[in-house]
Order: C-alpha cells, then sequence, then structure tokens
C-alpha cells in the first residue's frame, strides 16, 4: 500500500464492466472477506472479472500488495447480496495453498492491515467479526474466504484491530503546534507561562541595559583616575601606583572609595572592574570622582 491514510494502492486496475456506479444513495458500513480459491494478481483478477460477472474493490497478492479494482463510492458485486453490495466493501485475498487453503502471512498482514484503514477512513468503528467485518459466506452459501473465516481468522483480526489501534494513537497524538501552544498557555499559580517568560525576557534586558550603563560609567572614573597618574588610555595592564608621589592622597582616597563601593578589601591591590549601584548612586560617584580630580589637577 502505498498510503494507508489515503487509500492509495499499489495498482490501479479499474474494471470497465461488472460493477454498478455509485451506491444508490447507501453508505458503506462493512467490509466484506473473500479469498481467491486460487493465487491470483491483480491482473489476474482483472482479467477474470472481464467474463465472469463478479468483481471486488481491492485484491491482496500473495506477497502484500494491494489493488484497487472497483472505486470505493461504486457498488462491486462479491457478496451475493445486493443490500449487502450496495454497503460494503469487498476485499479479496490471494491463497498460497490449496489442501488446506491459506492465504501468506504478507497477505494477512496487509490485508488486516487494509480492514483497519478502512474501518478508521469510513468510521466504521474498531473491526469486529460479525459487526463491521463479515465472511462472504455470511450473505452467501459458499466456502468463501475459507482460512480466513476459520484457521486464521483469529490472527488476521487481532492484526486488524492491532492496526486500528495505532492509527487511532496516531490521531489522537498532538501536534507540534498544539504542544505548543499548551505549554505557551500552561496557568502556574495563576500565572500563564507566556506572562512568566515575557516578563523574564523584560526583566533581563532592564539588567542588562543598567549592566551596560554601570560599566560605562565605571569605566569613565577609572580612565579618568589612569590620566591624572600618566597611564596611557590604551594600557590595560599597569595598574596605577598609589604611592607614587604625583597621586597624592586625594586620588588613594578616591580609589579607596570606588573599591569599598565595589566590595573589594583595603587591603586587596585588585581594581574594580565592575560595579552593581542604582544610575544615581552612579551619578553621584562620577560628579564627585570628577570634582575631585579636577580640583586636584
Amino acid at each position: 500500500m502505498q498510503d494507508w491514510n489515503t487509500l492509495a494502492t499499489d495498482e490501479t486496475m479499474l474494471l470497465n464492466t461488472h460493477y454498478t456506479p455509485g451506491r444508490a444513495g447507501r453508505t458503506v458500513d462493512k467490509i466484506v472477506l473473500h479469498h481467491n480459491a486460487g493465487n491470483l494478481s491483480i491482473p489476474d483478477c482483472w482479467n477474470v472479472w472481464q467474463t465472469r460477472a463478479a468483481s471486488a474493490h481491492y485484491q491482496v497478492d500473495a506477497n502484500g500488495r494491494i489493488g484497487r479494482l472497483v472505486n470505493d463510492t461504486d457498488t462491486a458485486w462479491h457478496s451475493g447480496d445486493w443490500d449487502a453490495n450496495l454497503t460494503s466493501i469487498g476485499i479479496e485475498h490471494a491463497d498460497v495453498s490449496t489442501s488446506p487453503w491459506l492465504i501468506s502471512q504478507a497477505t494477512l498482514d496487509n490485508g488486516a492491515h487494509l480492514v483497519a484503514a478502512l474501518c478508521h477512513h469510513y468510521g466504521l468503528g474498531r473491526p469486529e467479526w460479525l459487526v463491521n467485518v463479515y465472511p462472504h459466506n455470511h450473505f452467501q452459501a459458499t466456502a468463501c474466504p475459507a482460512s480466513i473465516a476459520d484457521t486464521q481468522r483469529d490472527e488476521y483480526m487481532r492484526r486488524a484491530q492491532e492496526y486500528y489501534d495505532q492509527i487511532q494513537g496516531e490521531d489522537n497524538m498532538p501536534t507540534a503546534q498544539e504542544i505548543a501552544n499548551a505549554v505557551w498557555n500552561f496557568d502556574q499559580n495563576g500565572v500563564l507561562m507566556r506572562d512568566r517568560v515575557q516578563g523574564t525576557d523584560t526583566a533581563a534586558n532592564k539588567t542588562l541595559a543598567i549592566a551596560q550603563r554601570n560599566d560605562g560609567r565605571l569605566a569613565r572614573m577609572l580612565m579618568s583616575l589612569k590620566r591624572y597618574t600618566g597611564i596611557p588610555d590604551d594600557d590595560t595592564t599597569t595598574v596605577p601606583d598609589l604611592n607614587n608621589s604625583m597621586t597624592g592622597d586625594r586620588v588613594r582616597r578616591i580609589t579607596l572609595m570606588l573599591k569599598r563601593l565595589c566590595g573589594i578589601p583595603d587591603d586587596d591591590t585588585t581594581l574594580p572592574d565592575t560595579i552593581t549601584l542604582s544610575d544615581t548612586q552612579l551619578d553621584a560617584i562620577a560628579d564627585r570622582v570628577a570634582t575631585r580630580l579636577k580640583g586636584n589637577a
């Protein structure tokens, strides 16, 4: 089968005779199972039904390939009961032995899968024997479908139900968009996740902006200190010598103030490279440093 969801078959050989267009206003409510009483291919069935007044919607080959011979919207001549024909889909299965009649595992598996796909597609519910899945001999006195209604019936129906459950499970799986929407709208203690995420983004952006402003102000303060002590602007390694006679006590006091504001111990020779203060504090400190440096110039 090329696509179980759309019922696209491996091969399509639509009959031009021995079927009835349309369904006389009736709808599909069951599936009827048949066997070939032989090992026929899809073309073999097409050829037989050119001269024999019979047909079915699908044929499942011995290798598991599925062919369409009558459209589902048309009435195939397969059950021996006209009312059943109008309301059913007929599936033929190739046999691989005659005594006893048996179908191959490939035929059984894909036939059962086709039953499940049809039950899902037409809303018939989970495949159930004599509920929505019937043997040919339920409507007509015949040995058909042989092993499918006998020794292989239980396995056939078990697989049909498993495939149906699998298809239903796939239908019930949420899409990626549905999962994303559920997470985005998840309510935790009265607050939606989207609001938490957006609030976190806003807070992070504000923190970054403050940090960038703080770093800029501190850099200007340290640059003033370097220039006052004679260190070039592009020198990133030299530490101002606070004992140099040029600097004097004012520079030491300014540096000590900066270190204390940054939480650096007095006896630690590390110069501050970051600071976390309010805008008002930083502006006041910058003004005080600039005033002191200017008065010492």
